[in-house]
């Protein structure tokens, strides 16, 4: 063998020497940036499940709270019809006695229709009154036709039940008769 065949053996050697050693440093990298990628997964997965945590908590007290919210609404409606049901009550256990009874009795049910009226009004119901006007089957139900003028045709000539909005919804349509 030659000087020269043992210098290239020798140089192919350290080539592949190099390169083992070049392959241990990437693969010294590589398992740091695993177990870097490995540590940040877990990190997310971490804060992941808190956050699904949160949020479960988050809506179960938001349920309650709407719930919570219901009761209390409908228990201050209820308390503003026990004071016409007590109206009522009073009303019906008056004496009749003569002209004055019938009287009082009927000043009585006025104010409770008054006193009704108000509490809808403030829990947002309109009434629909439409007497007279254009017949429109978005807020009203023909119950009944009649004849009538020309003027008075597909107009409402009779209100025969009032109808009612509630917050600008069609809550019940009024019932009308109308010109033919």
């Amino acid at each position: 063998m030659t000087i020269t065949d043992e210098n290239k053996k020798k140089e192919k050697k350290s080539r592949q020497s190099d390169r083992e050693e070049e392959s241990t440093k990437i693969k010294g990298l590589l398992e740091k940036k695993l177990e870097a990628c490995e540590r940040l997964k877990e990190e997310y997965l971490a804060n992941w499940k808190k956050a699904a945590a949160e949020f479960f908590n988050y809506k179960k007290k938001e349920e309650e709270r709407l719930k919570y919210a219901e009761e209390k609404s409908i228990e201050q409606i209820i308390l503003k019809f026990l004071a016409v049901l007590d109206n009522i009550e009073k009303a019906a256990s008056c004496p009749l006695k003569g002209v004055a009874g019938l009287n009082a009795l009927l000043k009585g049910v006025k104010q409770i229709n008054s006193q009704l009226k108000k509490i809808l009004t403030e829990e947002g119901i309109e009434e629909i009154n439409p007497q007279n006007e254009i017949f429109n089957p978005e807020l009203h139900e023909a119950v009944a036709v009649s004849e009538a003028g020309k003027q008075a045709s597909g107009r409402i000539v009779e209100v025969i039940e009032k109808g009612y909005l509630l917050k600008g919804k069609l809550l019940r349509p009024a019932k009308v008769k109308v010109g033919r």
